[in-house]
């Protein structure tokens, strides 16, 4: 069900996020909505007036007794509650008239009472476990009338408690005798019994099989998005990730002679607890194993805490060998683990599957103090890993007065002098520190999909609608996505509006455009294009349409051919990116040109934002850099090299097809200005000064070593933006050599005795997860690892082998690195920083920088060790003993073949990469075929045909 229209009437949008000022950071603050990753139920209306049973002084406090009632009116953040409750209110501030005050809202109504108290909560994960009465509580389901989405969260050890109460049923035991033997008689003539070794046994393996099944069976629940455990409270966070089975049992010895006495309660057994968290962690782990992306966290209560407590085993820095010994189970430390914030920090900081909840020290401390534990959290953790709660209870009160005291707290630690960030970061990077820890880390780790009902919210902060059947939440530094099913829903018109504004803005500069070329990119990187007139295509964007394409084009060739496995039913949409939109330049045409996103057909009765259409090679990179950000808060920068050589094409009679290319000029060479060069000049010159006219400036540009040859290097930008500028510079280029008579082309090796074409490609680590040199290290050692199969996206057809042999330049012919070394296909810049040297211009760059990205991050993911030493020769040089002692074991493949089968070998990157690799190695299977069919590597026609079309 689409979201009313006016949920988010009133918070503050941001048109673009890279001119975002200090206003838009504030105002996203004060209005952005929440996701509470920790809370519990309120009361029914029966109960919901102030009772003796729960103090109302229980808002900001967890002491009892005296010490509650009498000393805690007396703390800093009691009194400043009362002071923003008696706003709330609107009455005197004391703490009297709050009561009668807030009473009197609840008898008037208290639906609308909770209402205004929740108002900026989008969604809240509920631990339902809190102890309370029959009947006090409101059932987890009734708290959806008040906030957009309620989820579960289950408390284990209530899971346990009510299944030892059921264990009479469950063990077929008719009474508690049955598990007993009598042992003596006493004095007074009662018998004494103790358990019985084999019903122990049996007792313990069928409550723990139990156990194991219930946890299965609620993570299988989709209101279910996670478990809890309050360990904390019972015997401590020293939690052991193994124990000898007989200490198990003599645990559950002593357990089950004190449960025969008296109902259970809890479990003050540490080894019977550690056991109930060792096996969700199992349960947890296995699925996890069989579906990476359906990993359920797990919330431990940690610090803060009434005095039931054990103060030291609250600190979270007791579960580091359970956070180790659990690497697929993710981990969040509740409350802020305060006082040991900076503990939990550590863990979070260092450890991909720990994550900080910033929770409950609003209201509980003072304004100080809540300002003193968020910056300890922020000092070390990165933000991604930071989630934001309430741990709102009973009264409604409490969700009102956390969240208002986090805003509070969180714009001055953000916005204040002194700030965080110290003159470091970017208004930008302020908003996306605040979001992220008020709604998308929350989302992510919860996998709880919100971005695909409420687009909405990811414009609102300058990150585009993230389209449905993705689980990434946006890439603030790239592109905008723009849903394209038509909406009977105000959101998708209200949508609709806001696209429209960012195609108005672009017409109006550009006014002279007729025309919109509507690009996608397939998988033999030939460039394709529905144009639209103008008229058309303002009515796709205010109809939330796009153009349609048949689903063929996944296995289509150059020459329009399919592949054997295409499909000739199905059409998929052009979704266009509009941050992308561009005038056409070097050509004499009232153009632009925008690229796409594929994304699935639709129903036209559904109301749902359409899915992105797996195997869309510019949201494979768009994954592929999330998921980096996500989880290692690493930030990609990427350049190219673009190299291109320029021939005269020789045209056959007819004048309407090529039979060869000529050298432009012969007396040419590297960094030169001979005579012949000086008669290219002109054009070059236009080339830059257009690039320059397009938003494309150069730092430098040369001549490279073979015949006709140039080199125009880009500019860095993240991922996506960076490869749709190479594909934007490369057209320029091709218009302007057009305009000159010339061909420009990407063939990879026109001219055997000199140096090859290339694309090289620089690449960077970014941001707080790229400071630590093992993350540089692993991500590097993932690149190499998978370098054999990366080349089947990035030297794509069998020509570009020609360039896989030393001497050139061209990255040599093993796998390596080195210090600026030309010859190895990984030349390491500076920190975190390399050129890939074996890519050319010939494949999808889309894909073969997804394929790197990917090859990045499951180095990370598995923290490989970089076995390949710094390599500073050519390796082809040196013998087989020293490749040994620098780790060089490996050669590149050196033809397409052996590429092709590295990948489809490659399960660790198919996995990452998707169904996109099943799809890619069909057609260039096929159009390897296509190409033998023509000749030869060295037939003319073959070669003619390639440098018509690259």
């Amino acid at each position: 069900m689409p979201p009313p229209a006016d949920l988010y009437a009133t918070i503050h949008h941001i048109p673009s996020l890279e001119n975002a000022k200090p206003e838009d950071l504030r105002r996203i603050i004060k209005t952005f909505p929440v996701i509470d990753n920790h809370a519990h139920n309120l009361f029914v209306e029966q109960y919901a007036s102030i009772q003796a049973e729960y103090p109302f002084e229980l808002i900001t406090s967890e002491a009892v007794g005296v010490a509650l009632i009498e000393d805690s009116p007396s703390s800093l953040a009691h009194i400043r509650a009362v002071e923003q409750l008696s706003e709330l209110l609107h009455c005197r501030p004391t703490m009297s008239d709050v009561k009668e005050a807030r009473d009197t809202e609840v008898g008037r109504s208290y639906d609308a009472f909770i209402k205004r108290c929740l108002k900026g909560t989008h969604a809240i994960l509920m631990d339902d476990g809190l102890s309370a009465p029959p009947g006090y509580v409101q059932p987890l389901k009734k708290h959806e009338k008040f906030v957009p989405h309620i989820y579960r969260i289950v408390r284990i050890e209530k899971i346990a408690e009510e299944i030892l109460v059921a264990s009479i049923d469950w063990t077929g035991m008719s009474t508690a005798e049955d598990i007993l033997v009598p042992q003596l008689t006493t004095r007074d003539g009662t018998t004494a019994y103790c358990v019985e070794p084999t019903q122990q046994e049996r007792f313990l393996s069928t409550f723990k099989q139990k156990f194991r099944q219930a946890i299965s069976e609620f993570a299988d629940d989709p209101q279910v998005r996670g478990f809890k455990s309050v360990i904390c409270y019972r015997t401590g966070l020293d939690i052991e990730p193994t124990i000898e089975p007989l200490l198990l049992q003599d645990a559950w010895h002593r357990f089950l002679r004190t449960i025969l006495s008296k109902p259970v309660s809890r479990i003050k057994f540490k080894e019977i607890n550690d056991e109930l968290v060792r096996i969700v962690c199992e349960v947890l782990s296995a699925r996890a194993e069989e579906n990476p992306d359906d990993k359920l966290p797990f919330q431990f209560h940690s610090g803060l805490g009434d005095t039931d407590i054990n103060l030291l085993k609250s600190n979270p820095a007791h579960m580091q060998p359970l956070i180790e010994a659990y690497p697929q189970v993710n981990f969040v430390l509740l409350h802020s683990a305060y006082p040991y914030t900076r503990d939990a920090g550590y863990l979070a900081a260092h450890y991909p599957n720990a994550y900080l909840d910033i929770g409950e020290i609003f209201p509980i401390l003072s304004m100080d103090g809540q300002e003193s534990v968020l910056r300890q959290a922020l000092e070390l953790v990165p933000h991604c890993k930071i989630l934001w709660s309430t741990d709102g209870r009973y009264y409604p009160e409490t969700y009102w007065l956390a969240n208002k005291q986090f805003r509070q707290v969180l714009e001055k630690v953000v916005m204040g002098d002194p700030n965080i960030w110290k003159g470091a970061a970017s208004v930008q990077q302020g908003i996306d520190a605040v979001v992220n820890i008020f709604f998308w880390n929350s989302n992510k780790l919860y996998k709880l999909e919100e971005e695909k009902r409420y687009p909405e919210l990811l414009r609102a902060c300058g990150r585009g609608a993230v389209i449905q059947g993705t689980t990434s939440f946006g890439e603030s530094q790239t592109s905008q996505l723009i849903p394209s099913s038509p909406s009977s829903s105000e959101l998708a018109s209200a949508e609709a509006i806001r696209d429209l504004g960012i195609w108005d803005e672009f017409h109006k500069k550009h006014p002279n455009i007729k025309y919109v070329w509507v690009q996608f990119l397939d998988y033999t990187a030939t460039m394709r294009q529905r144009i639209v007139p103008v008229a058309q295509y303002r009515e796709h964007i205010r109809k939330r349409s796009s153009p349609m394409v048949p689903l063929a084009v996944k296995g289509l060739l150059q020459n329009d051919s399919l592949s054997p496995g295409a499909s000739a039913t199905g059409q998929f949409l052009l979704i266009s990116d509009l941050s992308t939109l561009a005038p056409n330049y070097g050509i004499n045409s009232p153009s632009a040109t925008v690229q796409t996103w594929w994304g699935r057909d639709f129903d036209p009765e559904e109301t749902a934002i359409s899915p992105i259409l797996q195997g869309c090679p510019r949201w494979t990179l768009f994954r592929q850099v999330n998921r980096l950000k996500e989880q290692f808060d690493i930030d990609i920068l990427m350049g190219f090299e673009v190299e291109i050589v320029f021939m005269k094409p020789i045209l056959n009679e007819a004048k309407n097809d090529f039979i060869r290319l000529e050298p432009l000029n012969m007396v040419h060479s590297w960094c030169n200005m001979t005579t012949q060069q000086l008669d290219t000049l002109p054009m070059i010159e236009e080339i830059v000064d257009t690039l320059n006219e397009a938003g494309i400036p150069l730092s430098q540009f040369h001549a490279e070593s073979a015949p006709g040859q140039w080199e125009f290097p880009l500019p860095c930008y993240p991922p996506l933006k960076a490869v749709d500028t190479l594909y934007r510079a490369r057209d320029i280029i091709r218009n302007i050599a057009k305009k000159h008579g010339l061909r420009a082309t990407l063939y990879p090796r026109p001219f055997n005795n000199a140096c090859g074409t290339a694309s090289h490609a620089h690449i960077s680590i970014n941001g707080p997860g790229a400071a630590a040199p093992a993350n540089e290290d692993a991500f590097l050692a993932g690149m190499l690892k998978h370098l054999p199969s990366i080349l089947a996206f990035s030297l794509p057809i069998e020509e570009s082998y020609a360039r896989v042999v030393p001497g050139i330049w061209s990255g040599g012919v093993y796998v390596a690195w080195g210090t600026q070394n030309k010859e190895v296909p990984l030349r390491k810049c500076g920190k975190g920083h390399w050129e890939f040297k074996t890519v050319d211009g010939i494949g999808n760059m889309y894909l073969s920088m997804s394929a790197l990205l990917a090859a990045g991050y499951n180095g990370l993911k598995k923290n490989l060790p970089l076995r390949e030493k710094d390599c500073v020769v050519d390796a082809s040089l040196i013998g087989a003993e020293e490749r040994a002692e620098l780790g060089i074991t490996m050669m590149l493949p050196d033809t397409l073949d052996k590429s092709l089968d590295a990948l489809k070998r490659d399960t660790e990157l198919k996995r990452r990469l998707g169904p996109v690799v099943e799809s890619y190695v069909e057609v260039k299977t096929v159009e390897m075929k296509k190409l033998r069919a023509l000749g030869g590597l060295e037939d003319e026609k073959r070669r003619v045909w390639l440098m018509s079309r690259y």
